[in-house]
């Protein structure tokens, strides 16, 4: 539906119509529309977490002046049927009401924007569906892998000090690949978070792998020091932990589009969404870890609780802001992430060069600390030494990376996108827009479709 009002040629020449004129021109083919409808109807509909009837689709359709065939094939995309119209409709004139427009008298109080909804994101069954569906791909799979991958490559003998990196690259892949490649259509940026929540939480594995140590300190535990179960426990943290914040994520903003709460800007909205999981994980990660990981955490959470709450804002429909506007914010976000770029490096130099700092070991807690008996466990002081500076390289460089290239990279060209559409505008040629009807009526059917 966006495209086609996005599409649109107005008398004058102009290409494109605001919701405010939509809503406008169905008035005027059913003028019900002007006192039951607003613009939040139409984002609701625009972003698929409200479908409208066929009624509403053929109002659509003559106010845009469709052919017959394209309104039946957005009926279609919706995943509707034609609804047959009642014996004697023609006589009396009558409009049939569809069944799923009716709404209980408790809810007299909305207004008959919520008569459209088809599914509901509050019912407990979609709230289901959504959790199984996400725990079995996103959290049950990714466990499995993690647990046959690390009895493998405890078969082949985990004597060898790359051992433990080849076991959390290998998980962090599999992550990256089920996010990136392996994504659910329409839940991009909560497998964006999922992807990246992971990542800080096991990144600092890196830094004690070459030791056989963890984070977590599970290395502790009796009998298991040189087995890879402390790393196998301690990427199921990181599976655990990113993924209940991953699916607060995505139900908070289901929560978030529905009833009263939509009509909430799209700022506070993604802040609602973003800051609790990601509170949830950072808590967890400041109890279960050491300072490494919180000073980590600190930093780099924030970062990408701003940079999913920006993706959130600007992708939301309601988010229309001017051309001055979108140059600003593309120009902000490339001297954002640029400076932060700039700084991550210095700071990852300047710390592997400092002589004099102490050594971060994996040695306490938020409640608790111990002593390691390397002599006992193998090392000397120099093989420590050694084993700590390869670590700092591997995990300063990987979190740098992925932040860098995957999180800011992701807000650039998000924001890209939202200034190129603004600055394109009505000058743009009629093969772009056909392309762009093409791309965004492929994916309102995949929508459609995953409904």
């Amino acid at each position: 539906m966006r495209a086609y009002r996005e599409a649109f040629l107005e008398e004058d020449g102009r290409r494109g119509i605001s919701q405010a004129e939509l809503l406008r021109r169905m008035s005027a083919v059913d003028g019900s529309f002007a006192q039951r409808f607003s613009h939040a109807t139409v984002t609701r509909w625009e972003a698929g977490t409200t479908r409208p009837t066929v009624e509403r689709l053929r109002i659509f359709g003559k106010a845009l002046n469709l052919s017959d065939d394209e309104v039946l094939g957005l009926i279609a995309l919706a995943g509707l049927e034609q609804e047959p119209e009642p014996i004697g409709a023609h006589e009396t004139g009558l409009e049939s009401t569809p069944v799923s427009e009716e709404l209980p008298e408790s809810e007299t109080h909305l207004s008959a924007t919520e008569t459209d909804v088809v599914v509901n994101e509050v019912d407990s069954p979609a709230w289901w569906s959504t959790a199984l569906r996400f725990l079995s791909f996103r959290f049950l799979l990714p466990a499995a892998c993690i647990g046959i991958g690390g009895f493998a490559l405890n078969m082949l003998g985990w004597n060898n000090d790359w051992m433990p990196l080849a076991y959390v690259m290998m998980a962090s892949l599999l992550v990256l690949a089920q996010a990136f490649v392996w994504t659910e259509r329409r839940q991009n940026l909560r497998d964006l978070y999922w992807a990246s929540m992971f990542i800080l939480l096991v990144s600092p594995a890196f830094r004690f792998a070459p030791l056989g140590l963890d984070q977590f300190g599970f290395y502790r535990i009796s009998g298991l020091f040189g087995s890879h179960m402390p790393y196998l426990l301690m990427l199921l943290v990181g599976v655990v932990l990113a993924g209940l914040s991953a699916l607060s994520f995505q139900l908070l903003w289901m929560w978030q589009s529905s009833g009263a709460r939509a009509e909430r800007g799209p700022l506070a909205r993604a802040v609602w969404t973003v800051i609790p999981p990601t509170l949830l994980s950072y808590a967890v990660a400041v109890v279960l870890s050491g300072s490494i990981v919180w000073i980590q955490s600190t930093v780099a959470m924030p970062f990408l609780a701003a940079t999913l709450i920006t993706l959130l804002a600007i992708q939301n429909r309601q988010t229309d802001p001017d051309q001055g506007q979108r140059r600003f914010l593309l120009q902000a976000s490339f001297t954002i992430v640029i400076i932060s770029s700039i700084l991550g490096a210095a700071a990852i130099v300047l710390v592997h060069g400092a002589p004099d700092l102490p050594m971060a070991l994996p040695d306490h807690t938020l409640f608790a600390s111990w002593e390691i008996d390397f002599e006992l466990l193998g090392y000397t002081q120099e093989q420590v030494y050694e084993g700590l500076d390869v670590g700092y390289v591997w995990h300063s460089m990987c979190t740098y990376v992925y932040m860098v290239m995957v999180v800011g990279g992701s807000l650039l060209v998000a924001v890209f996108r939202l200034s190129d559409s603004g600055l394109r505008g009505p000058s743009a040629d009629t093969g772009s827009d056909a392309a762009t009807l093409s791309d965004h009526t492929t994916r309102t059917a995949a929508g459609a479709g995953s409904r």
